[in-house]
């Protein structure tokens, strides 16, 4: 007899964790689920430079070309509308609600906010956002 609790086409992702810092007992690397896997992967995605993901040059979002663009309202349509296109492109667990980057000109960043979806929730239909900052790097 199968648990009520269990539904088998509710998967679990795992990924392992950015920063690759070793757990303090058993010095195995870290692992994130669910929620916390899905927007490391988000940030991933969008930050994704060209060609640095190998085999598969075409994924990439293009924001990275403008982080050296005079920050205003424009090149932030720009940044939301890459966004927009590598995550319904290649994320297929979320549903993208929208994107929205707003330019930091004093800090020379923009702050990021995205609004989605899970597909595949055992929840009904909960909007998760996530928020990270985008800055220039040289």
């Amino acid at each position: 007899m199968k648990s009520p609790l269990v539904n088998p086409s509710i998967r679990k992702y795992v990924d392992i964790m950015n920063s690759l810092q070793p757990h303090p007992f058993s010095k195995d690397v870290v692992t994130v689920s669910d929620e916390i896997s899905i927007q490391q992967s988000l940030v991933n995605l969008i930050m994704l430079r060209t060609d640095e993901k190998p085999f598969h040059p075409e994924i990439v979002s293009g924001v990275q070309q403008y982080l050296f663009e005079p920050m205003n309202g424009v090149t932030a349509k720009l940044i939301e509308k890459a966004i927009e296109t590598v995550v319904k492109r290649y994320e297929p667990r979320v549903d993208l609600v929208g994107a929205v980057a707003i330019p930091e000109e004093d800090k020379n960043q923009y702050d990021i906010t995205l609004v989605y979806r899970l597909q595949n929730s055992p929840e009904p239909v909960a909007v998760q956002e996530l928020n990270f900052l985008m800055e220039r790097k040289r």
